[in-house]
């Protein structure tokens, strides 16, 4: 009868004798998968594409800045419960919308919007709004975005 230093010797022989037989018996099935189904080659963008998709990018961020600005001149106009400065804000529509849109001030509390080649729509400051709101239309506008959504849909 083999002693116990025998046996565990054998079964450690064994263990990596069945580990290194697996480990080849995997590969050989995971090679044999990789040649039926290849990985598909990683596409990478022309430099047009990159060039395009940066110049968007700067657009959008343009836009962006443009909107935030917006949101700070209607927040002026509702604490001076007038609007301040119409060139301001034709500079602002002019880097948002490119010249579709611009603003004839009526009087102190409202602008006429000259929309494309259509007629406008009429913004005025709401008297004692919480917050940076405008009526355009008698819609209540309380923020830059929602001003150009709504701008949006007259174009």
């Amino acid at each position: 009868m083999p002693d116990t230093n025998t046996i565990l010797a054998h079964t450690i022989i064994e263990l990596i004798l069945y580990f290194a037989f697996m480990f080849f018996v995997i590969r050989f099935f995971v090679r044999r998968h990789r040649a039926k189904h290849p990985k598909r080659p990683k596409v990478s963008p022309s430099p047009e594409q990159k060039a395009a998709a940066k110049a968007e990018r700067q657009v959008q961020a343009k836009i962006s800045n443009a909107i935030g600005r917006l949101d700070d001149f209607m927040v002026d106009s509702v604490y001076q419960n007038a609007f301040p400065d119409i060139n301001i804000l034709n500079l602002i529509l002019d880097e948002i919308f490119a010249g579709q849109v611009v603003g004839v001030k009526n009087n102190r509390r409202s602008i006429d919007l000259m929309i494309g080649s259509r007629g406008g729509a009429t913004v005025q400051v709401i008297q004692d709004s919480i917050g940076p709101a405008v009526a355009i239309d008698g819609a209540v506008i309380m923020d830059g975005e929602a001003f150009v959504e709504y701008i949006k849909k007259y174009l």
